[in-house]
This record gives structure tokens, C-alpha cells and sequence, in this order.
């Protein structure tokens, strides 16, 4: 398992590089510099440094998110396949490979937003600035995409798995213009729509959705990869030499 583990750091290194990249410069330093620059301007709120917090976590798991297909597409060759069901892993570590190591990564986010979470409270002096529900929550949602969208790239191939993604991205844009046109849209019309949104995740009966998300990300996740087994043969039948 060490060696498949190494091998996906080797051949996805450039994607892995630009994703450390960007997890830094903007999920953690980028954060950190807009706090302090909070912390100095007095017409500015602990707010303002939650709402950018939230945009920065989504936009570095959603760049990993349209990463991942990059972690299949290597992988569709049938010598490779030959070589991997041979091998004494097997299939089984070949998928455990591919589902530990985006988990990893996905850790290694959150993990990073944490830190800098620490460090904003700390620079602005209130627990008030803290995000660390949002960015759980982010990171649920991500996982449970995650594991919706695998198990197609092992059996269709990162290029028609894709079709997965894009389909899963537009009945969400879909589902928010029907809700622009018939749902309640105070949440958005007050003077602070970003504090809206994260009462709206942090208090009241939502709070145990955000509870149970972990639990639900954990079971799709497993069972995505439990599927993902049984449909890798099948994979490997379609690949090319």
C-alpha cells in the first residue's frame, strides 16, 4: 500500500504542488493577512473576516474537487491495470490507494483552514471569527461528492466520469434558481448576507443537519468505495494498451 500511496505523490506531484499552492496562499495566508488588515480597519467587523474565510475554504476544496479526476486518468491503461490486479494488492489496493489519498489531501485542507482559523482568533482577538463549522461542513459536502462521483470515473473512465460532476454541478445551480425564484430569500436581503448564512448553519434546527453530515460523508464514502471494487474490473475492460 506504501508503495501505490507513493506512487499517486510521484505521478500527480505538479497537481499536488499547485494545490499546496493555492491552499496556502489563499486558505491560509491570504486569510491571515485579511485579518490583520481587519484588526486595523475599525469600519470592518468580525464578519467580514468569517464571509471571506467561507469563500476562500470552498474555492480550495473545490479546486481539488475538479483535481480528482487527474488521479483516474493516469491509471487508464490496460498494461498498468494487468500490472495492478497482478500485484499483490491487488485491485482492492488500487482503489484503497486512490479513495486514502484524495481522503488525505481533503484532511490536509481542513486541516491547513484550522491552523489559520486559530491564528485569525487569535489576531482578532474573538472566538466570533471562527469558522471552523463552516469549513466541517464544506468538507462533508466535498467528501459526499466525492464519493458520488469515484466509483463512475473507475467504471466509465475520468473523461465520461466527468459527465458525473458537471451533472451533479448543474442540478445544484438548478436547484438554486428554483429556490431564487420561489424559496425565502430574506436570508440574503439584510444588511449582512454572509452573517445570514452562517447563523443559518450554526443555529437553530440546521445544526443537526451539520451534526449528522459527518456521519452520512463517512457511510457514502465507504460504500463508494465498496462499489468502486466491484465495478474496477469492469473499468479495466473498456481501458486501451
Amino acid at each position: 500500500m506504501k508503495g501505490l500511496l507513493y506512487k499517486e505523490l510521484v505521478t500527480q506531484k505538479l497537481a499536488i504542488h499547485m494545490l499546496a499552492a493555492a491552499t496556502f496562499f489563499y486558505g491560509f495566508a491570504g486569510n491571515i493577512l485579511f485579518a490583520l488588515e481587519i484588526s486595523l480597519d475599525e469600519t470592518q467587523s468580525v464578519s467580514d473576516v468569517r464571509g471571506m474565510c467561507m469563500v476562500a475554504a470552498f474555492a480550495v476544496f473545490f479546486i481539488f474537487s475538479m483535481v480528482i479526476p487527474e488521479f483516474f486518468k493516469k491509471d487508464e491503461k490496460g498494461s498498468w491495470s494487468s500490472f495492478a490486479i497482478s500485484s499483490p494488492q491487488g485491485a482492492k489496493g488500487q482503489i484503497q490507494s486512490k479513495y486514502i489519498i484524495i481522503l488525505i489531501i481533503n484532511l490536509a485542507i481542513l486541516f491547513t483552514l484550522f491552523v489559520a482559523d486559530c491564528i485569525i482568533v487569535a489576531i482578532v482577538g474573538d472566538m466570533a471569527a471562527s469558522n471552523l463549522t463552516i469549513y466541517m461542513i464544506i468538507f462533508c459536502s466535498m467528501l459526499a461528492i466525492n464519493a458520488v462521483e469515484m466509483p463512475f470515473y473507475v467504471r466509465f473512465g475520468s473523461s465520461k466520469g466527468g459527465n458525473v460532476k458537471a451533472a451533479i454541478i448543474s442540478v445544484v445551480i438548478i436547484a438554486l434558481m428554483i429556490y431564487a425564484l420561489f424559496g425565502d430569500l430574506t436570508i440574503f436581503t439584510g444588511e449582512n448576507p454572509i452573517e445570514s448564512i452562517y447563523n443559518f448553519f450554526v443555529e437553530g434546527k440546521t445544526i443537526w443537519i451539520v451534526a449528522l453530515l459527518p456521519f452520512v460523508a463517512i457511510v457514502l464514502y465507504v460504500a463508494s468505495y465498496n462499489i468502486s471494487l466491484r465495478l474496477y474490473q469492469k473499468g479495466v475492460e473498456s481501458y486501451e494498451e
